[in-house]
């Protein structure tokens, strides 16, 4: 998953135990990153300890603290540092120095539509990734369905309709967007906005 997740696999957070809950409430919520408005990390305490959670895969991340709104991962990989406004509230989060999200208020998950068993039918086949051909994904379609299936570990996803060429994760936010040639031909798959996958057949 580390090639697909591509730039978006910035440090998300687990912060230290050893701060107080109530200290570490002001961190949560949920940020979208700035560059990927499909890209949302979660945080909310859990036995005193802040959890983040990368919407799209369901992953966690452990950070200790370094100071009042800076931390670093366990393996000291990534910082992460949240940034308050004028009247003293997190509304910002900055992931290894450049990296930049923004809290959002109002988040409302991606809701499916419908599409047809020919227009499911038409994405199917296998896509390589532009960046190293040895890496593939299936796409096969369902009955109200697509699952994508990687190559390197076998891990399937199930996707759902937004429109016809737009899709997400069922169980997570993985933004899916196909896209046609002139002549109305599938030809490509486009994740996270960066990771592009070649339709072969």
């Amino acid at each position: 998953m580390k090639k697909l997740l591509g730039l978006l696999s910035a440090g998300l957070i687990l912060l230290s135990a050893a701060t107080p809950a109530d200290d570490l409430s002001q961190f949560e919520g949920i940020f979208q990153k700035d560059d990927n408005k499909k890209a949302y990390v979660q945080f909310s305490v859990k036995d005193g300890v802040l959890t983040g959670k990368q919407l799209w895969d369901g992953r966690e991340y452990e950070l200790v603290r370094t100071s009042d709104l800076e931390f670093v991962t366990k393996n000291e990989e990534h910082t992460a540092k949240f940034v308050k406004n004028g009247q003293g509230e997190v509304t910002k989060l900055v992931v290894s120095h450049r990296s930049e999200w923004t809290k959002v208020k109002n988040y409302k998950p991606l809701e499916g539509v419908q599409l047809t068993p020919q227009q499911l039918k038409n994405l199917e086949g296998k896509y390589v990734f532009q960046r190293d051909k040895k890496l593939s994904l299936r796409i096969t379609a369902g009955e109200k369905s697509l699952t994508l299936k990687q190559s390197w570990d076998g891990k399937e996803i199930v996707l759902l309709a937004e429109d016809e060429l737009t899709f997400f994760g069922r169980d997570q936010e993985f933004p899916a967007e196909f896209s046609k040639d002139s002549n109305g031909k599938i030809t490509r798959l486009t994740c996270f906005v960066n990771d592009i996958w070649d339709r072969m057949e």
